[in-house]
């Protein structure tokens, strides 16, 4: 690996830790739920540890079958993303369903509070 790559690399990389270090700001000024953004923030975190790691172990590139470095961390952090994406869209489901079943209960609360006091001022009269 020339010195070239590793300079564009290790720019890709430092890019990577400053979004984990963004998300981690985010998360503690509390406009960021640590539970969502865990996956996320390992993901730019190992991202960009294996951009500066890949000086060290280029081995292991040719070993899984990639030409370049590059490729391998793309293919990575792809698979990674989808995976996030379906974890995402699960949450999101989760939550549609959650919030269509407090909908019907409200609407079939607020049925019985409208029936009790008809009957109340039916009685009442």
């Amino acid at each position: 690996m020339t010195g070239g790559e590793l300079e564009r690399y290790a720019a890709f990389g430092a890019i990577c830790i400053g979004f984990a270090l963004l998300i981690l700001y985010l998360v503690f000024k509390r406009r960021l739920a640590l539970q969502a953004s865990l996956l996320f923030l390992l993901l730019m975190l190992g991202l960009g540890a294996g951009f500066f790691l890949l000086h060290f172990a280029p081995e292991i590139v040719s070993i899984l079958g990639f030409t370049l470095p590059a490729n391998l961390l793309f293919s990575v952090g792809l698979g990674t993303l989808t995976f996030v994406h379906l974890l995402s869209l699960i949450s999101l489901s989760r939550l549609e369903r959650r919030s269509i079943t407090l909908t019907q209960d409200l609407a079939l609360l607020q049925e019985k509070v409208e029936r009790l006091s008809r009957s109340a001022r039916s009685g009442g009269e």
